[in-house]
């Protein structure tokens, strides 16, 4: 599954409903490209599709668990963090996030950012 030769890795997992809303625009953004059409699936539909078990990479928690014991095998190679984990480090460190890191929609502009749409053009 993981190569030894993997470089390091670092996952964030959430328990916060940003993810679905990142995944909801990915999986959009490669429905597209994949039927060179404009058809988005809704929000709803979406999010019944991941609570079926109906992912792009198959049901969340597997996905998420592979991640999970492949930290647990190679631990020098990959770090398998919380976000809530992950906040508290930059706190530690004296680097909280700032009130304007985590308003509303911060999340929904980085995925756009990181959108298929939006890295297909860059080089």
């Amino acid at each position: 599954m993981f190569s030894s030769t993997m470089l390091s890795v670092q996952v964030t997992v959430t328990g916060k409903p940003d993810p679905i809303l990142s995944d909801h625009e990915q999986l959009n953004n490669y429905t597209k490209l994949q039927t060179q059409t404009r058809e988005s699936i809704s929000l709803d539909e979406d999010f019944d599709m991941s609570c079926r078990g109906i992912r792009l990479y198959g049901p969340i928690w597997d996905h998420v668990l592979g991640y999970w014991k492949a930290s647990q095998e190679m631990a020098d190679k990959i770090l398998f963090m919380k976000y809530e984990d992950m906040k508290g480090h930059y706190e530690f460190l004296g680097f909280p996030f700032t009130v304007e890191e985590e308003r509303p929609g911060v999340i929904q502009e980085v995925t756009k950012l990181c959108s298929f749409d939006n890295l297909k053009d860059l080089e």
